[in-house]
Order: C-alpha cells, then sequence, then structure tokens
C-alpha cells in the first residue's frame, strides 16, 4: 500500500526497508531505495541553509497521491515517500522514496516517476539561503 510522511526528523533508513520489505509481495524482485540530500552548491552559489515547509498543509495528501501514481504502473509492488520538513542544512537527507517493482527495471521506474513529480510539483514550499557566489 503507497506511503507517505511529511516528518520532522526523518525514521531510521534500516528499521523503515525492513518494515518496506516485510509488507512486499511474493513477485517483488527489487527494492529501489533514493536518499535526497541538501545540495552545497545550487547554481554556482553556496547554500547556507534550505527549508522545506508544508504550506497549505496538504504535504502529506499531495505525496501520497505520486506515491500512488507511481505504484499504479506496470511490474511496481509500492511506493513510500518520507519527506523531512524544517530547516536543513547542506547535506542533510531530506527525502527518501522506497519502490519495489517484479524487476529492478519496474523499481527503479517508479522511484524516478515519483522523484520527477516530487520536483515538477513541488508539494511543499521551498526556502533557500545562499552565502557566497562560488566561481571557478
Amino acid at each position: 500500500m503507497p506511503r507517505a510522511e511529511v516528518v520532522d526528523e526523518l525514521a531510521d533508513l534500516g528499521k523503515l526497508l525492513e518494515e518496506f520489505r516485510a509488507s512486499c509481495s511474493e513477485e517483488i524482485g527489487s527494492i529501489v531505495i533514493h536518499v535526497g540530500v541538501v545540495k552545497s552548491v545550487r547554481s554556482g552559489r553556496e547554500v547556507e541553509s534550505f527549508e522545506l515547509v508544508d504550506e497549505d498543509g496538504r504535504g502529506v495528501e499531495k505525496l501520497l497521491a505520486i506515491a500512488k501514481e507511481a505504484a499504479e504502473k506496470p511490474g511496481v509492488g509500492d511506493v513510500w515517500i518520507f519527506c523531512k520538513v524544517g530547516e536543513l542544512k547542506p547535506k542533510d537527507f531530506i527525502l527518501y522514496v522506497i519502490a519495489s517493482g517484479e524487476s529492478r527495471q519496474a523499481a527503479f521506474e517508479a522511484a524516478r516517476y515519483a522523484l520527477d513529480q516530487i520536483k515538477g510539483s513541488k508539494p511543499l514550499k521551498e526556502i533557500e539561503r545562499f552565502g557566497k557566489e562560488l566561481r571557478d
């Protein structure tokens, strides 16, 4: 069953993976995990901090809709999305996407689809604070 959470702290990935695996059907042959990390440099500028805000209170609803769409793809078992809100620093973990499939291709495609939808629809408000401009 697709799952999505907006959290102040991301859960232990190992525990989530065990829970996810236990929920998988017998047909599953692959589990893919994406861990999003706050970038240190964006558009040539040093990132001081990055904040995600569930401004309209619908973050979970929006992420769950994305997880459900991804899970409906052929050969996909399930998709879970966990997103951390609040102020983050460069290299902090910000997002987990876990997807299963009958094949690794199906699992990767489900994870990629979910990530593309998250980046495209921006279900949470992003606030970036920059420091100095970096040059080559």
